[in-house]
């Protein structure tokens, strides 16, 4: 079910599948565009809700699977495709689905994030065993970009000796622009015994990925997190903290970062 509350938690929408959940107190939602209503409640077949997102018109985008006998198996990767997206405008009307070309079209794979962009189009990341997916959509629901990215197209590393690994893919709020999070890692070999010890990130970049040009234009380091501190008998140890992850990219450009501050403590 997805809910939509007020500021002080009075549940005014309730968009719910009748199989698994009561009958709300709520009445049904009215489908007349004139009709003013604050409260009300749709009821609907979801099959395996994911990610959701909304857009500035209220449209209500969800991830939900397919039937069975709908689902696509890519053989050559190992993925089923079973995902599509489904709209509801925001009285709780269906609007149909979004698959890989657009409306009705072929279900996608695993889905790892949905986006709405300020001009409401719709993004939809994917990934599948070898590469991740992008598919971004103008608000009628039309494929605008379609774009794959896998370990072979990253853009080459800064720095000699590091294995990149792409961590995240977030859209720009504004333009066609895929921004990609890409770890630098570097392993560590025991002189002793001549094998792997670790495995250390020493380097975060954010790169900007044009989709009209398909190239990468620019990127930005991003800054290391201290090393936290723990005490091991009468010595004091630094210990490397994890890279920070991207959360998402403002409107104006501006990245959002979650970053390691201690244990059990972020900022």
């Amino acid at each position: 079910k997805i809910m939509t509350c007020t500021s002080y938690g009075d549940l005014i929408f309730l968009l719910y599948t009748a199989k698994t959940n009561p009958v709300p107190l709520l009445p049904a939602a009215t489908s007349v565009d004139d009709t003013v209503s604050t409260r009300g409640s749709v009821s609907y077949p979801f099959s395996d809700i994911g990610e959701i997102a909304v857009a500035s018109d209220k449209r209500i985008y969800v991830e939900d699977s397919v039937p069975r006998a709908q689902a696509v198996k890519d053989a050559a990767r190992g993925a089923l495709q079973d995902r599509i997206v489904l709209r509801f405008d925001r009285r709780g009307k269906p609007e149909g689905y979004i698959g890989q070309e657009g409306v009705d079209g072929a279900p996608f794979p695993f889905i790892s994030a949905l986006h709405v962009t300020a001009r409401d189009e719709l993004v939809v990341i994917c990934r599948v065993p070898d590469a991740w997916q992008a598919f971004w959509y103008s608000s009628d629901g039309s494929l605008q970009y379609r774009m794959e990215i896998d370990n072979a197209h990253l853009p080459p590393s800064t720095e000699k000796g590091l294995i990149q690994s792409l961590v995240t893919v977030i859209p720009d709020m504004q333009q066609p622009i895929l921004h990609l999070l890409i770890h630098g890692y570097r392993q560590t070999v025991d002189e002793a015994t001549r094998t792997q010890s670790s495995v250390e990130v020493v380097s975060s970049r954010v790169w900007r990925l044009d989709l009209a040009s398909r190239e990468y234009t620019s990127s930005v380091e991003l800054p290391r997190n201290a090393p936290r501190k723990e005490k091991s008998g009468l010595k004091t140890i630094e210990i490397p903290s994890p890279p920070s992850d991207l959360l998402g990219v403002g409107a104006g450009g501006n990245y959002y970062l979650l970053a390691f501050a201690d244990t059990n403590l972020y900022r």
